[in-house]
């Protein structure tokens, strides 16, 4: 048998021997940890701060959500100076989010766990409600933007 021949029929047994193994992980063994709310977020959080080794699913929910806003605000406050700039002319630049440039993750946890303890009403709104409300009361711009 031709080589070429050998290597289509092991790529027709991949995907067999993928869901062997899948079928063969014990049902408990993932415990996954969804953002569906500000309480999760909250929650996820909360394991975040508290964090052992290994640090628990919610764990990485809450940070992994957080690095994706934080990255969001970056590039929302980069459009914001463009527009802005071709606006005036490119006399003025502002932010919509002043966040501290290299804003630690863990420490976006604690304040949105802290702000969601605060606020509960926030909580049980959508978790991106939560971030920006607790980033914007931490973290307010100069003259009120």
């Amino acid at each position: 048998m031709s080589l070429t021949k050998n290597r289509g029929r092991s790529r027709r047994l991949w995907p067999g021997l993928w869901l062997c193994c899948l079928l063969a992980t014990p049902v408990g063994a993932v415990e996954v940890h969804t953002i569906s709310d500000g309480n999760s977020l909250a929650e996820g959080c909360h394991q975040a701060l508290q964090a052992g080794d290994p640090p628990p699913p919610g764990a990485f929910a809450c940070l992994n959500y957080l690095r994706g806003v934080l990255d969001a605000l970056q590039h929302a406050n980069r459009l914001a100076r463009l527009r802005l700039a071709q606006a005036t002319g490119g006399e003025r630049l502002a932010d919509l989010y002043c966040l501290p440039v290299a804003l630690p993750y863990g420490e976006a946890a604690r304040i949105v766990f802290q702000h969601a303890r605060r606020h509960p009403e926030l909580a049980t709104q959508s978790a991106e409600r939560l971030t920006l409300a607790a980033l914007q009361a931490a973290f307010p711009c100069a003259g009120g933007r």
